[in-house]
């Protein structure tokens, strides 16, 4: 049985110089994160003849990255990520997991939402980046 890999220590990056070498800068207070997904819907082809349901898999769909920060307004980089949004300029970005395997995707970043929560709650803000519709590039 593998062994689980640990969370803690993955890093979401942007890329701020595009090098070479190239450079990313990490993204500050990350508390959870959920990196580039792919689905591929189900196409019914059942016709009135059929005699059970059938189907056959779509294109293939790429899933935002969403995470959720503890937002800092006087960061740099959290005005950095505002700016993004407002801009809707396509960038590029790494995600480096625990045991240092990458992946890096092109998306433009589509939300960004401050949340003040409850009075003993940090300032947070949740995050999604949209995906370009060119794959990720993941570790082999």
């Amino acid at each position: 049985m593998a062994d689980a890999v640990p969370a803690l220590d993955t890093v979401l990056a942007r890329r701020t110089a595009a090098g070479p070498p190239e450079v990313y800068t990490a993204v500050a207070n990350v508390t959870s994160l959920k990196p580039p997904g792919v689905k591929r819907p189900k196409v019914k082809t059942t016709n009135l003849s059929s005699t059970r349901q059938t189907s056959r898999v779509g294109l293939p769909e790429d899933q935002p990255v969403t995470l959720t920060i503890n937002y800092d307004p006087d960061s740099a980089g959290h005005q950095a990520l505002l700016s993004s949004v407002d801009s809707g300029t396509l960038e590029h970005w790494k995600v480096t997991f625990h045991d240092s395997t990458f992946t890096l995707f092109t998306g433009y970043l589509t939300g960004f939402e401050p949340n003040a929560g409850g009075e003993d709650e940090n300032l947070t803000a949740d995050i999604e980046i949209t995906p370009d519709g060119a794959a990720p590039t993941w570790p082999s």
